[in-house]
């Protein structure tokens, strides 16, 4: 798979620091403004610009005109991305990163939260309401794809629910194809060395959660939501037959690393070997999952252990992945936290 772990560190230093800036909206002056002050804003349009020259590559959607709202509303936009082939079927289009991901699957799902508008205020010049990074995605079939994107604006306090992509209760809802060739391969035609990489990260996220002595709830719940996310996409035959591997894969975990204790040189030497086994897999893309279930267990429970982070440091330098963009990774992590503590 041609995805580097560069690429993926790029993107996230994008997401976290704050590359999506939102434009200010029209706002004439402090009185109540009236339709004949901002008629020339025209009715809201969306157009998607091509900036994959760029590394990481970038599809910019932006909008401009007004908002269609009659009141105070909290608004935001949503992005969701399908293949369409000649036949009109039209299949999910995954990401490869959880910060893009739907909150119940692997696919595609980009927010964007505008704030609180009023009644004719709207977007004066073309203006930012995404950055969609085209090297993270994975379609169900590589090769070239004709692309269909959805972008919708929503009232953030009446949010549609997502599920391989949107629901209804959208305020406005726009359409638009886009053409690209993927040279990777789609998830339909992953190899079985996948499966064993993500059952080896499985076990990784066994040791973490277990680094500190205890296998939590919240740990395990975290980690039956990634099972739950990576088999989703596959059809019902496929999806037992991963389930049965995953696991299996935690429960051998959890049982081999119970038998040993946390300052044996045993338990250390058993992660060291299942991260080797990880390593020699030679996926970039495993290896990078691997790391964001580690700390998606780590702050699953409201709380980063220094143990937890100890054995993710070590697991890391075990991977291949330098101290930097193991920062990264958890900066944007503690930052997710943070956010849902506040």
């Amino acid at each position: 798979m041609e995805f580097k772990i560069e690429e993926i560190i790029i993107t996230i230093v994008v997401l976290f620091f704050g590359y999506f800036i939102i434009k200010k909206i029209k706002i004439l002056s402090k009185r109540r403004l009236e339709a004949n002050d901002v008629n020339y804003l025209g009715k809201m349009k969306v157009r998607i610009t091509d900036v994959s020259n760029r590394r990481p590559p970038f599809l910019n959607v932006q909008c401009r005109g007004l908002i269609p709202v009659l009141s105070r509303t909290d608004i935001g936009f949503t992005v969701s991305i399908f293949t369409k082939n000649n036949n009109g079927k039209t299949d999910t289009v995954l990401s490869m990163i959880d910060t893009f991901q739907e909150s119940e699957s692997r696919a595609f799902h980009d927010l964007t939260r505008i704030g609180k508008v009023d009644e004719h205020h709207g977007f004066e010049d073309w203006t930012t309401v995404c950055n969609i990074p085209i090297h993270i995605l994975q379609p169900a079939i590589g090769g070239r794809q004709k692309l269909k994107i959805i972008i919708m604006m929503v009232d953030m306090e009446k949010f549609p629910k997502f599920l391989f992509g949107p629901g209804k209760n959208g305020v406005l809802v726009f359409n638009k194809d886009y053409s690209y060739d993927f040279s990777i391969k789609g998830y339909n035609e992953e190899g079985g060395h996948i499966n064993k990489a993500r059952a080896l990260s499985i076990k990784i996220g066994v040791a973490v959660a277990m680094s500190d002595g205890v296998f939590e709830k919240k740990e395990r719940e975290a980690l039956d939501v990634w099972i739950k996310k990576m088999i989703m996409p596959f059809n019902q035959e496929k999806q037992s037959v991963l389930k049965e591997l995953y696991n299996n894969a935690r429960d051998q975990a959890e049982q081999e690393f119970s038998d040993l204790e946390k300052n044996n040189k045993d338990w250390e030497a058993k992660l060291n070997v299942i991260c080797k086994e990880l390593y020699d897999i030679n996926e970039d893309v495993q290896r990078y999952e691997a790391l964001e279930l580690a700390h998606e267990i780590m702050v699953s429970d409201g709380v980063e252990h220094s143990e937890e982070s100890k054995c993710i440091f070590s697991i890391a330098r075990n991977l291949g992945i330098n101290t930097d963009e193991i920062e990264l990774i958890r900066s944007s992590k503690i930052h997710k936290l943070n956010n849902v503590i506040n």
